[in-house]
């Protein structure tokens, strides 16, 4: 064990008494200087002590506060560690069900997959169905172009037959009619025709039946003429000599 202060004078008393009552009275001073020596070496030791305690307890308090600090970090140290831990667990939980739901997207997926393989397959079937359609289309097309003017040239036709019928019709109906001697107007037959058509000057109308006539009719009912849709009223004389002059 190191030696204490104590120590350390009791040892040196007891040397200063030895020397004193074992040697000749001669080295006594010689002594004396030594004993000098090691008062002011034990002076010098008693300071380093007195600094080294000191720094004993700077280094105590220190330590202290070190401990201090260690246990505040251990503290936090755990704190985190069990938050760390809550949060692995946390993260493992989501992992966990992010991995079930990529797995269920995975067979979706894969049902998708199948699916577009036959969509792929009814559209390549669509497809082909929709060339046939379109070929059957254009010669569909060219078949209607051959019958469109077929029909075109049959209307021609039976335009003109029409326009002949009414011909032949208009013909028959004024040979029949012959000059409308009764000069009753030949819609109502029973007013008198004083109403011309212009240009063939044909009397057959009275004034009421003229207007709707010439507006539905396209031809005189005597010669089939196409009228300029104006009339011209005259007196039963005047028409009579108008009529002579036509039949004439």
């Amino acid at each position: 064990m190191p030696r204490t202060r104590q120590g350390w004078q009791g040892e040196y008393m007891y040397r200063t008494v030895e020397i004193v009552r074992d040697r000749p009275q001669t080295k006594v001073a010689a002594k004396e200087t030594e004993v000098g020596k090691l008062k002011t070496k034990n002076a010098e030791l008693q300071r380093t002590i007195s600094r080294w305690s000191e720094r004993g307890r700077q280094l105590n308090a220190q330590l202290a506060d070190k401990d201090a600090e260690i246990i505040k970090l251990k503290s936090k140290r755990t704190d985190h560690l069990s938050l760390t831990k809550s949060k692995l667990e946390a993260a493992e939980v989501m992992v966990s069900r992010w991995s079930e739901y990529g797995r269920k997207l995975q067979a979706q997926l894969a049902g998708k997959d199948a699916e577009i393989k036959k969509l792929k397959s009814k559209r390549m079937d669509i497809s082909l169905d929709l060339n046939i359609s379109k070929s059957k289309l254009k010669a569909t097309e060219a078949k209607v172009k051959i019958l469109e003017g077929e029909n075109r040239k049959l209307l021609l036709s039976l335009t003109e037959k029409e326009t002949e019928m009414k011909e032949i019709s208009c013909r028959d109906e004024a040979s029949s009619m012959g000059s409308n001697i009764s000069g009753l107007c030949i819609v109502c037959h029973g007013n008198e025709a004083n109403v011309a058509i212009v240009p063939c000057g044909h009397i057959c109308l009275c004034t009421l039946c003229s207007g709707e006539y010439t507006s539905r009719q396209k031809n005189c009912p005597m010669c089939c003429r196409r009228p300029q849709h104006t009339h011209q009223e005259m007196n039963v004389t005047s028409l009579l000599e108008l009529e002579k002059v036509a039949l004439s």
